[in-house]
């Protein structure tokens, strides 16, 4: 513990120098209002912070161009995915049709072979 006292006591002392040599400084870190750049810097800086602010519009009108993609992408394959289901239940309402109508047909005999025996078997 004391060895860590030491040291960040030594830092802080080494912090402390390293600005009392500036003038007009009281060991204290400048504030960014006292930073005044010259107007070359100043321009160049504005250039560069407009380039950044374009570069952040581009990316973010790229984002959501990728977006829209992804969007119109995922619409086309849901609306294929319910196209198919869409015939699949057609089919398959077409051979239940089917299969209804013949199963009708077979219980429509069978019942009418039945009537027949009925009567031969009570009339008779």
């Amino acid at each position: 513990m004391i060895g860590r006292r030491r040291r960040s006591r030594s830092r802080e002392a080494a912090n402390a120098h390293c600005f009392s040599d500036v003038p007009g400084t009281s060991n204290s870190v400048p504030k960014a209002s006292q930073f005044e750049p010259e107007p070359d810097l100043k321009s160049d800086i504005e250039n560069i912070l407009s380039a950044l602010q374009q570069v952040r519009q581009k990316t973010i009108s790229d984002g959501q161009k990728e977006s829209d993609e992804l969007l119109s992408s995922t619409v086309a394959e849901i609306k294929a995915l319910v196209d198919q289901a869409k015939e699949k239940i057609h089919a398959d309402r077409e051979a239940l049709s089917k299969q209804t109508t013949k199963i009708c047909k077979e219980y429509e005999t069978a019942l009418k072979e039945e009537a027949a025996k009925y009567k031969t078997a009570y009339e008779g």
